[in-house]
């Protein structure tokens, strides 16, 4: 295989995220998904080094409370039993029953155990056959572990902070005040000019550094590397060495080969990069380090380091130990040799980590199991009356975190009707803001917008920039730039420290009432300008919607939802978004749908589409929808850290309707406030809270408080999708733990617009699930680790520190208190349609067939509920369950910690 074709087949492994600007939540093992579920965490556990599961006391304390079924404990030990093909039972004793007395009683052998401890065991262990310990798997350059522990020398720790602070200039996307002069050139050459600069005391190494990039270029780049590896100093295949070096630094890597291959979705500059020579460089870095090594420890012959590992093997008083463990289902006097090295084999095979996976596996089907059940339960157990015809109708994002808005907002007044949809309301566009100068994505990055939408100032409200503008922007430049010169530092900050000092103070133990101040100083500054949305084709200069496209547009979304008719006076389109000051995750808390920005002006827009009469005249004619003309959609926004609504459509609705909306938000509003305190339950520092004013002002705090690395939970403990009707779903408690979509199968028998919806609602949902799943699992190796030391680095990610690899994943302080299970997906529709979806859609049937997310479906009609299993859909076999009826939502969540059942919520 030809090297270009070999490092094509690498990119696969290195991690798939974007810039910060443009985060998303995926699944980073997104390249394992061509194989089932178990078996690609395992490869990927052991080529990354990660854990494939938390450590067993986490587990033990969930059985404990019931969240892990004990059934599928004991199918995780038959199923560990069969795997490794070892038979159920020996000597009369069942493996199972010892297996399962393991897990119940974790074994940890000693390193040192008193022979004089157990004197009967010892006696019949002299005459067994010691078991190999598991020796660990290392992953990476064996000699640089070789390095390291015999020698102290971290080959990395030289070069790696170097090669760091040079891609960090290259690839900035506007954070460093310091621009590379050489963005221009390719990255070959740009480095070449980087190390240059180092004339003076240049330690030796990087003086062999420069001299080996006089001999190379971009045009004999390859032809370099394939001599080099045929000359590697030590035994080891090609394609391992790249790619064991791809993922020293893989953050770093990952980030090249997006800028190489995806650079249209880069938020701003995307130099002309190639991975192969970031490959070079980083080769000839760790080349001239290697050499450096070895000179400074005179070695000449590195073989001597390459001893193999002894295989270590257990002492006859470990043995002891661990049959002693076994009692009272082993005795010595009733065993035979043949039995006791049987159990010994078994049991040193079912060590800790191998014990864990297990209890995940449990803890995941225990997961998908209550899901499943509650769902059944709910709609046979239900008395729900009659749906009747709503007085008002609000259009949610389908995100899990609308849950309990949307339930609060129902069980306050039954007469309004609350739907789940794609939180970009079908709009795929760019947006360019009137005070953002470049269009950003306002639909899910596997949607390609098809044009660009912008916002402009109101006609005949044009003037010239006030003297507050000038001011403020002048004032932003100077500190901005004086704060981090050379020589202007000193005196700046002593000029502006009290100033900073007492806004820092404010920030962290005032920090609603120092962004009120802030906003107050700048709005009397410079006054907000008055803007409107140009998405009509005809008014739009950059692009924009014809007519018909906008009656598809908002039909796709009717559909979607079967509000086909009776449709009310009001009804309010509600995108959501997150406000946090102390986050550089701010798009994992954004609109997914709307590649993590807020959902405002995909709702103007929508809204704008559909009180347009030609749209309207358009959705009568082609699309059988008639909206009367009393009719109106309102734009609203929910700050899903602060629970704040805010309107956009006052100026647009007649005086005299005022107080039958004001009515309607505030409904929404109070939904808002109920929902606020749900959420602080999951809060160590508000638990103090009594009331519903001191929940409000506490989310308000946490939001803007620049001490506080906890805005929100965001999506934890995500672990269910519903697609269908709102009726199979209303009344029920979720427990903010399931994205709702609404979808009516009767308006859609041939699946066009479920289509649409799954290709959207289960890649999204799904890589969502998987980001936290494993973000939890390990978060050192597949999250970012703890926020605390955490620096963004020219706005493409975030480094532990001041100089490590750009970090992946999620931080600590947003998925702790995360279970980590599959998402269970249920789909309202018939299984020849779904299946006939999924086949059609690549990404979503690895997804599925691999059992990377559960999959299942309710059947519109019977209301029979089918598991995905084995390649098929089957009925599901689940055991029955009463639901706990409860009243209200409000005194059954607050101050109740930890997930919770799910329950019926009838009023009384």
């Amino acid at each position: 295989m030809k090297l270009t074709d070999t490092l094509n087949d690498l990119r696969r492994y290195l991690p798939i995220q974007f810039p910060l600007g443009a985060f998303i939540h995926n699944n980073m093992l997104l390249s394992f998904e061509d194989r089932p579920f178990a078996e690609g965490v395992a490869e990927a556990a052991k080529l990354f080094g990660a854990e494939r599961a938390l450590p067993e006391s986490y587990y033990q304390d969930k059985f404990s409370r019931g969240r892990i079924q004990r059934r599928w404990v004991e199918h995780g030990i038959q199923q560990w039993l069969k795997d490794h093909a070892i038979l159920p039972s020996v000597g009369g004793i069942k493996l199972e029953n010892l297996l399962w007395q393991m897990m119940e009683r974790p074994l940890n052998i000693p390193h040192r155990v008193a022979e004089a401890a157990y004197p009967d065991w010892v006696a019949r262990c002299m005459r067994l056959r010691a078991p190999i310990l598991p020796h660990p798997h290392i992953s990476g350059k064996e000699w640089k572990h070789t390095f390291k522990e015999q020698l102290g020398e971290d080959a990395n720790a030289f070069f790696h902070p170097l090669f760091i602070r040079f891609l960090s200039s290259y690839l900035d996307q506007g954070m460093s005040t310091w621009h590379n002069p050489d963005t221009h050139k390719s990255l070959l050459e740009s480095f070449r000019a980087f190390v240059s600069g180092h004339k003076y005391f240049t330690p030796t190494w990087l003086k062999a550094v420069q001299e080996h990039l006089l001999e190379l270029n971009s045009e004999n780049v390859e032809t370099w590397l394939e001599e080099y590896l045929r000359r590697l100093p030590f035994t080891v295949e090609p394609r391992t060495y790249l790619l064991d070096t791809l993922l020293e630094l893989r953050g770093w890597a990952g980030m090249v080969n997006k800028f190489e291959t995806e650079s249209h979705l880069i938020p701003r500059f995307a130099p002309s990069i190639r991975l192969i020579e970031y490959l070079a460089i980083y080769l000839i870095l760790e080349k001239c380090q290697y050499e450096e090594i070895i000179a400074h420890h005179s070695l000449t012959d590195m073989r001597v380091f390459y001893n193999p590992t002894p295989l270590q093997r257990l002492s006859t008083a470990q043995m002891a130990h661990i049959l002693a463990h076994m009692e009272p289902l082993l005795m010595p006097e009733d065993s035979d040799d043949v039995t006791l090295q049987t159990v010994l084999d078994v049991v040193v095979k079912f060590h800790a980590t191998e014990r864990a996976v297990v209890w995940q596996q449990a803890l995941d089907l225990s997961m998908r199991d209550q899901c499943l059940e509650s769902l059944v339960a709910f709609r046979s157990q239900s008395r729900r009356p009659a749906t009747l015809t709503p007085t008002a109708r609000f259009y949610f994002c389908i995100d899990d975190r609308e849950e309990s808005i949307r339930r609060y907002l129902e069980e306050a007044h039954p007469e309004y009707e609350t739907h789940g949809v794609v939180g970009f309301f079908g709009i795929d566009m760019k947006f360019k803001s009137f005070n953002h100068p470049e269009p950003i994505l306002q639909c899910p990055p596997v949607v390609n917008p098809s044009r660009v939408v912008e916002e402009i100032e109101l006609e005949g409200t044009s003037r010239p920039k006030s003297f507050g503008h000038v001011k403020w922007g002048q004032g932003n430049w100077h500190f901005w730039y004086g704060t981090r010169g050379a020589l202007r530092s000193l005196p700046f900050t002593l000029l502006t420290g009290p100033v900073t000092s007492l806004a820092l103070f404010m920030r962290v133990f005032f920090p609603h009432a120092a962004t009120r101040m802030h906003s107050w100083m700048k709005q009397g500054l410079m006054p907000k300008t008055q803007t409107r949305i140009r998405f009509h084709a005809d008014d739009a200069s950059l692009g924009g919607y014809t007519v018909p496209e906008m009656a598809k547009i908002v039909a796709t979304i009717f559909k979607f939802t079967g509000t086909l008719k009776d449709f009310p006076r009001f009804n309010f389109i509600v995108a959501h978004g997150a406000t946090s000051s102390n986050n550089p995750y701010k798009n994992a808390y954004g609109c997914g749908a709307c590649s993590g920005k807020s959902g405002i002006p995909n709702s103007q827009i929508f809204c704008g589409m559909a009180n347009m009469p030609k749209v309207r005249d358009e959705l009568r004619a082609h699309h059988g929808i008639d909206i009367p003309g009393e009719a109106q959609f309102l734009a609203c926004y929910h700050d899903t850290s602060t629970d704040e609504i805010l309107f956009f459509n006052r100026a647009d609705i007649p005086k005299s309707e005022h107080a039958e909306v004001d009515k309607c938000l505030e409904a929404l509003r109070q939904a808002g406030r109920d929902n606020s305190l749900e959420r602080c339950r999951h809060f160590a520092n508000a638990r103090h809270i009594i009331n519903e004013k001191m929940t409000f002002h506490h989310v308000l705090d946490r939001a803007s408080s620049l001490a506080e690395p906890r805005p929100e939970y965001g999506h934890n403990n995500t672990a269910m999708v519903v697609v269908g009707r709102r009726a199979l779903t209303r009344g029920l408690y979720l427990d903010r733990r399931c994205f709702l979509a609404s979808y009516d199968a009767s308006t859609d028998p041939q699946g066009e617009t479920l289509a649409s919806v799954l290709a959207g609602a289960v890649p999204v949902a799904g890589g969502i699930s998987l980001d936290y799943y494993f973000s939890r699992i390990d978060n050192e190796v597949y999250g970012s680790g703890t926020k605390l030391p955490l620096n963004i680095a020219a706005l493409l990610g975030v480094m532990t520190g001041s100089s490590s690899d750009l970090r992946i994943g999620l931080a600590k302080q947003m998925v702790e208190l995360h279970e980590p299970v599959r998402i269970t997906i249920i789909i309202e529709a018939e299984a020849e349609v779904v299946l006939r979806l999924v086949d059609a859609h690549p990404r979503m049937a690895r997804m599925v067939k691999n059992e990377w997310i559960h999959f299942a479906l309710v059947h519109p009609k019977t209301g029979e509920l089918l598991l995905f299993q084995d390649g098929t859909f089957r009925p599901y076999a689940g055991k029955s369950v009463d639901l706990e009826v409860i009243h209200s939502s409000k005194k059954y969540a607050p101050h109740r910690r930890g997930p919770l059942p799910f329950v019926r919520v009838e009023a009384p």
